[in-house]
């Protein structure tokens, strides 16, 4: 029993230590001790190599090991074999996926040590929850609604720290929600919706949706209601086709609206997408006079310009161009691949277009298989599904992959990894574990 004691112990404040080292250095190194700023990298590649710790001692199921193994198969094959790139490039590299790759860690750490981890670890969330208000105001009032608003966690992570307000207050609000009366539980509820004000604060316009989805499933939803949306599919699936009809009828529009070309010509401006390289390439080359002139390429952009990004680039559009493109600069330099298209690496990244980048079709398909399987656990037979989480915890996730890169950052994909296990074992009145 102390031998259990200890371990869990040990474990249990490695990670915590390793959470609030991630929720706060951003903030108390900008804001309070500017000369921490040379010891960022290094303080962080130091948490992958604990939470790196934690996941081989903590995982032992042999499907999680099993992704984790094609993974590693898959990456040293485009980084190292086809690339030419070395270990130190690999291992760079694969840090970006190691916060979704720990996601079995919580489950097992749920699943061992139950109740009292569950506990602590809520308890955690509620106080980063709690410290993102005086955070965001702060950042509102010296620098107003932007980038620079987020939280905790510091400049440039606006859109991340948004995203972990409500997937944290959503969360917390299922285990005290009752689904009896609902203007009664949002008063009694009163300080978790407060604590949304902050994502109102740093202009990241993803909220809004976010906000409306938010309340929209603090309704009860169950079996019957997802039975009926099942059966009415079809019938939805007619509706839009006789739409489309008449609005062709009425508009003489000989254009097919249906088509992924409309819109990415109407919409996207890569109908020529070998000219868009061409400027990409004549701006790195420096051969425009204007320098403040960038390319920054609209999210959708990007990754219609993903097959002929490889095909110029002489890569696999099956297994992408390799690990570590995304990294480097301070204590790596830049891959040869990162440099010569480093204008179509910048700017906002849907985290899509940053496996396919890399990892190809291949990662994209066994990214999606390894949070629906390990994650969701999609095909187990779990009673005590909080549906409403899920669903929710859905509609980030399908945003996020074509909105930014939040599961690179390893503070997101942790809290999202625990809740998201979580929802697979909480009842339907007060969130007990199952």
């Amino acid at each position: 029993m102390i031998q259990y004691l200890d371990r869990y112990v040990l474990y249990r404040r490695m990670l915590f230590t390793v959470f609030w080292v991630w929720a706060t250095f951003g903030f108390l190194q900008e804001e309070m001790l500017p000369f921490l700023a040379s010891i960022r990298s290094t303080v962080f590649m130091g948490l992958d190599i604990v939470m790196l710790f934690l996941a081989f001692v903590c995982v032992r199921d042999k499907q999680s090991i099993l992704f984790s193994l094609l993974f590693l198969v898959l990456a040293f094959i485009s980084t190292v074999i086809s690339q030419g790139l070395s270990i130190v490039n690999l291992v760079n590299g694969c840090r970006d996926f190691l916060p979704l790759l720990s996601l079995p860690m919580f489950r097992e750490l749920q699943r061992r040590y139950g109740a009292d981890f569950i506990e602590r670890f809520d308890k955690q969330l509620y106080y980063f929850l709690i410290l993102q208000a005086p955070c965001v105001v702060w950042q509102f009032l010296n620098y107003g609604a932007n980038d620079a608003g987020g939280g905790s966690l510091g400049y440039g992570y606006s859109g991340v720290i948004s995203t972990l307000i409500y997937i944290i207050s959503f969360y917390l609000i299922q285990k005290r929600w009752t689904y009896t009366n609902y203007f009664r539980d949002l008063l009694d509820n009163k300080l978790l919706i407060f604590l949304l004000f902050p994502t109102f604060l740093n202009e990241t316009k993803v909220s809004f949706v976010f906000c409306l989805c938010y309340f929209i499933l603090l309704m009860k939803i169950d079996a019957k209601i997802m039975f009926k949306m099942v059966v009415a599919a079809p019938l939805v699936l007619i509706v839009l086709f006789l739409v489309y009809n008449v609005y062709l009828s009425a508009t003489g529009n000989e254009d097919d609206i249906t088509s992924l070309d409309y819109y990415t010509d109407t919409y996207l401006a890569v109908d020529d997408p070998d000219h868009l390289m061409l400027l990409g390439e004549m701006l790195q080359d420096g051969e425009f006079e204007d320098d403040d002139w960038v390319v920054d390429l609209p999210r959708f952009t990007k990754l219609m310009f993903f097959p002929i990004l490889m095909e110029s680039s002489e890569n696999s559009k099956f297994i992408g161009a390799g690990v570590s493109h995304f990294k480097g600069g301070t204590s790596l330099k830049l891959t040869k691949f990162a440099t010569d298209y480093q204008w179509a690496l910048l700017g906002s990244v849907p985290y899509i277009y940053f496996v396919l980048v890399q990892l190809g079709y291949v990662g994209l398909v066994g990214f999606i298989g390894f949070i629906l399987v390990t994650g969701f656990e999609i095909g187990r037979y779990r009673p005590n599904r909080m549906l409403n989480l899920q669903f929710f915890l859905i509609i980030v996730m399908v945003i996020l992959l074509c909105y930014n890169d939040s599961f690179r950052v390893g503070i997101f994909s942790s809290i999202f990894c625990y809740i998201l296990f979580r929802s697979n074992s909480m009842s339907l009145n007060g969130g007990k574990s199952n």
